[in-house]
């Protein structure tokens, strides 16, 4: 991780990636390069996610499932 923040974009991209660890990799990294706030509002956009290891991400970030 390079805490650069102008990687951000890409890593949002990477949030609707066809690979399962891709996207929980991608929420790993927002929650580097992200603030609270801006991570509940790709929270929201991401709410149908069915994935466990995921889920488990952004439950590591503190959003509720």
């Amino acid at each position: 991780n390079s805490g650069d923040a102008r990687l951000r974009s890409r890593v949002i991209e990477n949030l609707s990636f066809e690979d399962s660890q891709v996207r929980a990799m991608a929420v790993w990294a927002l929650g580097r390069l992200s603030t609270p706030d801006e991570i509940a509002v790709l929270a929201r956009e991401h709410k149908d996610e069915t994935d466990e290891s995921v889920i488990a991400e952004w439950q590591a970030l503190g959003v509720k499932r």
